[in-house]
């Protein structure tokens, strides 16, 4: 009797893609139906904390890397954007409501459009005198995290402090509480803290803003960027 199931996993394609991040090849096959119910019942349940598990398994069953929680963000979402192009395919219809006229929209998106933006890996920025402030890599594991308590700019920076130079000690921020490291930001002049936050910016992330029109013909843009975003696009099933 015919094995089907081997059968057929023996006709699933393999593919490589380059992690932003580090420039190191990876190899992926296209997530099944199966795997795409996972995604499509934590989607529906509207839980995140289930949605960055299922995204997650998704990505353990069809990639060969093991220890996600320590790749940066931007790494996994490449993935995802690559397994869900592969597997249902590169232009998706999305359908939304205008934020400004609250009237339905519908308009396409190819998902090679969503590109990689600020290449900067800068981590370390120079402040006022010689003070010097380090910030760490966000990674999958960190969004995992904070993606609940982290709203502002602000509770992101908190969160991403690893340490803070001056001329005489350095200080693990990683050791010190919340209210200790929200002390830091506060105590810096606003030029300081206005320049941390566009060092931050300059980070690396997926995103693209989507043009459309409204009915009375104003352009208009929607921003698609990071995870939870691209894990609400249009699934196959």
């Amino acid at each position: 009797m015919t094995n089907y199931k081997t059968l057929l996993q023996s006709e699933i394609p393999e593919y490589e893609t380059k992690l932003p991040s580090s420039g190191k090849v990876v190899k992926y096959r296209p997530f099944l139906v199966k795997e795409e119910k996972i995604l499509l019942l934590s989607k529906q349940n509207g839980d995140r904390k289930d949605q960055l598990s299922a995204i997650e398994n998704i990505i353990s069953s069809c990639c060969n890397i093991r220890k996600i929680d320590s790749l940066p963000l931007v790494d996994v979402e490449h993935i995802f954007l690559e397994l869900r192009k592969k597997s249902i395919g590169e232009v998706v219809d999305l359908n939304f409501n205008c934020p400004e006229t609250k009237e339905k929209i519908k308009v396409s998106l190819d998902l090679n459009d969503i590109c990689t933006t600020n290449l900067s890996k800068k981590k370390t920025i120079s402040l006022t005198g010689s003070k010097k402030i380090l910030l760490k890599e966000y990674t999958f594991g960190d969004f995992k995290k904070s993606f609940s308590f982290v709203e502002t700019k602000f509770d992101e920076i908190v969160f991403l402090m690893s340490k803070l130079e001056t001329q005489t000690e350095v200080i693990d921020c990683e050791s010190l509480n919340t209210k200790q490291k929200n002390e830091i930001l506060d105590n810096l002049l606003p030029a300081d803290y206005n320049k941390i936050i566009k060092e931050n910016d300059k980070v690396v992330r997926h995103e693209h803003r989507v043009k459309y029109q409204t009915q009375l013909g104003e352009e208009k843009t929607l921003l698609i960027r990071g995870l939870f975003d691209f894990f609400c696009l249009p699934s196959a099933i």
